[in-house]
């Protein structure tokens, strides 16, 4: 069977001018090196040259050897072909791990455990300060100075391209370049090859006979610039449904303007460009000879940020039905709602925490607390620590690293009334924490969601149409006799 390919390659070399000019050149060529340079480095050329074709062949002939090749290749150059880290996600409404009913709330927060460099956050944030400020702003500064729009496109951006590096994080590199890149690239140059030699013969336009020979396989968006532009909005609002929060899409206005800004002055412009020749020869150059830039703080370890960490500014506008936290508490409904909210921005934990927090400390200050009621304390801290406090549990709160491990070092100890004591004032640290952060940056949000809005004006009602049916028409339509 080898022996048959090996016929069939040498068939093909003898029988193609310019393969057969190229293996006399580089046959020269290496001969002329070991003459005049060196033998090692002349066999080393025309090993290299020989190589090149049993890879292309190795590639036509074995893709799914070669996949599993590349996965070895990129495994071992990266130490592991995904990036993110290894999570084991608990649902966020039910806190159960085998949980699949709300396996979509893990992507509420899509940046959650992205981290990127601080110099490639700062430049990925004016690179989308200029798009805003060309696309939007130049045009919504004349209607409105409110800046709420603007915000909400700000966080779009940032939910959007968290979600799709997240994806591409998740891609099997290998498998895409041996299954699809490689054989789509394959197909292209030979329909290039057949359909030039075909229109040499028939003394006919390339691009005429290019749109002849591929039929039904020619692209729609390649027949004309209306059929292109009603592609992409399709794919656009595709891909909407994959990488924005469900509350925005329900919003036709906002879906439709965002559909159209991505597909008018983004998409159409892209595909432009990338059509240019030029342009894909310059783009595979850069890739091919780039190289990054040698720092001198090798050593040093890169500081790394969450990803557009300070692109979206909260709105920290007062609604006239605010409240603050602790009248919320005491507000069985209202706590309800504000759970909700939480639950739906998958930060419910740091309400669950202040909760758990304030049972504890008034079971710790109830008098002549009995020894069996001091092992549950203690039972009960150790829970809190590996729930909140402990920096590789899923619903870690974020507090200061030294109230986690002091924390830490004392609930490892005996338990006793003055251990719980100690435990206690950690824990009101961290409560303090905690409770600023709700009441500066969840609180103002949620007085202005959904959530706020059922509870103050209950649900909302769909008002329901009967549509009459054709007597009771005809019958409203008829004179009315005389009596």
């Amino acid at each position: 069977m080898i022996s048959q390919y090996i016929l069939e390659i040498i068939g093909l070399v003898t029988n193609d001018k310019l393969i057969r000019s190229s293996v006399i050149v580089v046959t020269l060529c290496s001969i002329l090196l070991g003459i005049f340079i060196s033998v090692p480095l002349a066999i080393l050329t025309y090993t290299c040259y020989i190589s090149g074709y049993v890879t292309a062949w190795f590639l036509i002939k074995y893709p799914n050897k070669v996949t599993e090749y590349l996965q070895r290749l990129i495994s071992f150059y990266h130490g592991r072909i995904s990036l993110k880290k290894a999570l084991k996600y608990s649902c966020s409404i039910c806190d159960d791990l085998s949980c699949r009913r709300h396996q979509k709330t893990v992507s509420v927060t899509p940046w959650k455990y992205l981290r990127i460099s601080r110099e490639l956050n700062e430049s990925v944030e004016q690179f989308y300060n200029r798009i805003i400020e060309n696309f939007i702003t130049s045009w919504y500064g004349e209607f409105t100075e409110d800046s709420d729009f603007l915000n909400e496109l700000h966080y779009c951006l940032r939910h959007a391209s968290a979600t799709v590096i997240n994806r591409f994080l998740e891609l099997d590199v290998a498998d895409i370049i041996a299954n699809k890149l490689i054989p789509c690239a394959v197909k292209h140059v030979d329909d290039h090859i057949y359909i030039q030699q075909i229109a040499k013969l028939k003394n006919v336009r390339f691009n005429d006979f290019a749109v002849e020979y591929l039929g039904k396989r020619l692209h729609p968006a390649a027949t004309n610039r209306e059929n292109e532009y009603e592609y992409l909005q399709h794919l656009v609002s595709a891909v909407l449904t994959h990488i924005l929060p469900d509350t925005y899409l329900k919003c036709r206005n906002y879906s439709v303007i965002i559909r159209e800004i991505l597909t008018g002055w983004v998409f159409l412009p892209l595909m432009d460009v990338l059509a240019d020749p030029d342009i894909i020869n310059s783009l595979v150059i850069l890739a091919i000879t780039y190289k990054p830039k040698k720092s001198s703080h090798i050593n040093q370890s890169i500081e790394t940020v969450e990803f557009l960490e300070n692109y979206v500014i909260v709105n920290k506008k007062t609604s006239p039905f605010a409240t603050n936290l602790n009248k919320i508490k005491s507000n069985t409904d209202l706590l309800y709602a504000f759970m909700q909210f939480l639950k739906k921005q998958e930060h419910v934990n740091l309400l669950q925490f202040c909760l758990d927090v304030d049972d504890f400390n008034a079971k710790l200050l109830t008098p002549d607390i009995s020894k069996k009621q001091h092992h549950e304390l203690h039972l009960e801290a150790v829970k809190l620590y590996k729930d909140f406090l402990d920096k590789d549990s899923i619903n870690f709160i974020g507090c200061p690293v030294t109230v986690s491990d002091d924390y830490n070092y004392l609930v490892k100890d005996i338990y006793s009334l003055d251990k719980l004591t100690e435990l206690s004032k950690l824990l009101y640290s961290a409560y303090e924490h905690i409770f600023n952060i709700l009441e500066s940056v969840w609180l103002p949000q949620f007085f202005h969601s959904n959530e706020f809005y059922s509870y103050i004006c209950g649900s909302k009602i769909t008002p329901i149409y009967n549509k009459p049916n054709r007597s009771t028409l005809l019958n409203f339509g008829s004179p009315v006799k005389d009596r």
